[in-house]
């Protein structure tokens, strides 16, 4: 959609000092829009460039890491922008600890000009891992399929095999996604599969790994849909950990040799070095 507007989507918890320089590069487009949700927890929001195209979302949640608030919340600001950018195009899932690996402008423009309709990162989960498995792979399976004991995040290998017999393929990633329209309408013409999908991952573990994708992939007749969600970071142990790296000025060649729109995940102290590199380089790129 050439004509519409790319919107820039932040979940930001802390480091407000961090949050406002993501901001300071957003801006420098030409025509997106950035909307942040900072998690209610805080008291203290970041301090927004001025710019008529820079806003909070008026409701904020309170968001735990890995709990299924986040993944509402992020649902309730797509539809928020659905009604306050009627004209959008694509809306880029951020954090507050990503940073564009580029010149914002240039990640406009070439999300204007594509033709998919999201770049988003999936695999599917086996609902009963086997030795062909990957490492990821037995990892989702138990975090999706296996019951957890109340109150803890403590699991027990015994399959909720009700979960098998829905008719729903269920897939995860990355959580952090980019949609363009059709696929943003694809999700929230469906809340029969939506309402779901609440419904059974509730009880687990990060279900914004998973939530988007199923919903997404299990009605993308007819959409182009790119398994790459654009980003570069890096886990330091093979099979996965919990979170990525923090990355640093060694990881600044690798991230300028990518495709990749955004970095993630980076820190004010342990990432100031790579942060000016890339500031510098977009200086070198097509726009500002």
């Amino acid at each position: 959609m050439e004509n519409g507007r790319v919107v820039f989507l932040i979940m930001s918890h802390h480091n407000l000092r961090l949050v406002e320089r993501l901001l300071r590069r957003l801006v420098v487009t030409q025509d997106a829009v950035t909307v942040v949700h900072h998690d209610a927890k805080t008291t203290t929001l970041p301090e927004l460039p001025a710019s008529d195209r820079i806003m909070f979302v008026p409701e904020r949640s309170v968001c735990g890491w890995g709990d299924i608030a986040f993944t509402k919340a992020t649902l309730r600001c797509v539809r928020w922008i659905t009604e306050q950018v009627p004209d959008f195009s694509w809306i880029v899932l951020l954090s507050g600890q990503d940073y564009p690996a580029k010149s914002p402008r240039r990640i406009e423009e070439e999300l204007l000009a594509s033709k998919a309709d999201a770049f988003i990162h999936w695999e599917a989960v086996p609902p009963i891992s086997s030795h062909r498995s990957s490492d990821w792979q037995r990892g989702m399976s138990k975090r999706y399929y296996w019951h957890y004991l109340p109150g803890t995040h403590r699991s027990i290998p015994l399959p909720r095999l009700r979960f098998m017999l829905g008719g729903v393929v269920l897939l995860a990633g990355a959580t952090w996604w980019n949609l363009g329209r059709r696929a943003v309408e694809r999700i929230l013409s469906n809340p029969e599969l939506t309402d779901y999908l609440v419904q059974r991952l509730r009880s687990t573990i990060v279900i914004d790994e998973a939530f988007f994708q199923t919903a997404l992939l299990n009605s993308a007749g007819g959409l182009d849909i790119v398994n790459n969600h654009r980003r570069f970071y890096r886990f330091s142990k093979a099979g996965g950990a919990a979170h990525p790296d923090v990355l640093t000025i060694r990881d600044a060649d690798a991230i300028l040799a990518s495709d990749a729109f955004f970095v993630r995940k980076v820190d004010e102290e342990a990432s100031a070095e790579l942060l000016d590199r890339l500031d510098e380089e977009s200086r070198f790129q097509a726009g500002p």
